[in-house]
């Protein structure tokens, strides 16, 4: 929520932090501890364009040690945290409307909100659908299972046992209108995707995702056929690695 006060860690891609961003942030952490963690690639430096607010880096692919080692990073040395967190004042920064271009203290009222959101949400799905990603990126798979401890060929077998058939599931609870099970499976495949390379399933799920960010839900009955079209590719993929029929 927009509301920052109960939250201990707000982590936030490196591509979208601006200096309007930390600023609001840099006002909130001077009322509680808030940890501000840019996500960033591997195969990018560093920035220090903007070093206002932001306590550290979070390096990709994001794994269960690397958050381990981050929150200890983080507050190991905070004795006085848990008294810090007691504040009772709200801490409210409408990162929403930051992200999206606009200014948290002032309110455009010749300006349709939700007019400028679909058009941002439009702006980005072309943007996705003109770059050709991998149906199955076998190096980055591997490399995933391996950083994870887990063997690749297993995930592929995982990925077909779980997902088989799921476009049936992900068309009827659209057509059901049922927003928590579809937020729940768009998170899982969104997880399952990355694990294995599917760059292009991955893609899609993060599409779908933006439809709740922007709250377009009327968006949604077009993409039950996608996904049916994107899971028959990503399958024969991954029975061509596995060598099955």
């Amino acid at each position: 929520g927009n509301d920052l006060t109960p939250y201990d860690i707000l982590i936030v891609e490196e591509s979208l932090n601006t200096e309007k961003l930390e600023h609001s942030i840099a006002r909130v952490q001077q009322n509680i501890p808030l940890k501000y963690v840019l996500l960033q690639d591997s195969h990018t430096g560093v920035s220090d364009k903007h070093i206002l607010c932001v306590s550290t880096h979070l390096i990709k692919p994001v794994t269960e040690e690397s958050i381990y080692e981050l929150i200890v990073s983080l507050f190991n040395n905070n004795g006085s945290y848990h008294e810090l967190k007691s504040s009772k004042k709200k801490n409210i920064v409408d990162i929403e409307k930051i992200l999206l271009g606009g200014n948290e203290q002032e309110n455009d009222k010749h300006i349709d909100q939700n007019s400028v959101n679909q058009g941002n949400l439009h702006a980005v799905i072309e943007q996705h659908r003109g770059v050709k990603l991998p149906i199955l990126d076998k190096e980055i798979g591997e490399e995933n299972a391996k950083n994870m401890g887990l063997k690749y060929s297993n995930e592929l077998k995982k990925f077909l046992d779980t997902f088989d058939r799921s476009d049936l599931y992900f068309r009827q609870i659209v057509n059901e209108k049922a927003i928590n099970k579809i937020k729940e499976f768009c998170i899982d495949l969104e997880k399952q995707a990355k694990l294995i390379g599917a760059q292009s399933m991955l893609k899609f799920a993060e599409i779908v995702s933006l439809i709740f960010v922007y709250d377009k839900l009327d968006m949604l009955p077009i993409y039950p056929g996608k996904y049916h079209i994107e899971l028959q590719n990503l399958m024969e993929e991954i029975k061509k690695e596995l060598h099955l029929k």
